[in-house]
């Protein structure tokens, strides 16, 4: 789930009494700073307190965490597909912009158990799309970008990754991701 376009913005905006497109602007910069690890999540409410002149929702804790849970599903046809890779000896990485509340309800269901390894912006302080991202997985994981694939479902993400020389895909849909690495592996072989 991309966390910029998530439903929880808007609920953000509603809780500050902010319009939603004007709130997006405002927002943006603080969200990222915040996915960075750069705020921690009291800091990132003082500070669209600040930028807004509103004071911070009484259920501030809740809103992100509230919406995290209905927005994010699973997708068990994804999971069987990192357990059928891994199988196959091919590593599997999760590079991810992440807020504490999504990581912490995706680690409760245990969504990371299939990876081989997992980047967080918030640990790691690089966001997506910023290049340092993805070098610093090849660099941590002792990778050469020829030998990888990345799957995000933004466009700009991918830009980066392919400068590096990492083939990409779009994800589109977990069957159409499924179908394009599975092609990409067979050509390896």
């Amino acid at each position: 789930m991309n966390i910029a376009n998530s439903g929880s913005v808007n609920d953000i905006a509603k809780a500050l009494g902010e319009d939603g497109e004007e709130f997006r602007k405002i927002h943006s910069p603080v969200l990222r700073k915040f996915a960075s690890g750069e705020l921690n999540e009291e800091e990132y409410w003082q500070k669209l307190s600040e930028a807004t002149g509103k004071p911070r929702p009484q259920n501030w804790y809740e809103l992100w965490r509230e919406k995290a849970k209905q927005n994010t599903c699973l997708r068990t046809e994804m999971v069987k597909f990192v357990d059928e890779l891994k199988q196959q000896g091919i590593r599997c990485i999760l590079l991810s912009n992440s807020i504490p509340p999504h990581e912490e309800i995706a680690r409760e269901r245990g969504w990371y158990k299939s990876f081989d390894s997992l980047y967080f912006s918030i640990r790691t302080g690089f966001y997506k799309p910023d290049i340092k991202a993805y070098e610093n997985v090849l660099k941590s994981e002792g990778l050469r970008a020829e030998e990888c694939v990345f799957v995000d479902d933004t466009k700009a993400n991918l830009v980066p990754a392919r400068q590096l020389g990492i083939k990409t895909i779009l994800a589109i849909s977990p069957a159409q991701i499924i179908a394009e690495v599975r092609q990409g592996v067979e050509k390896e072989r």
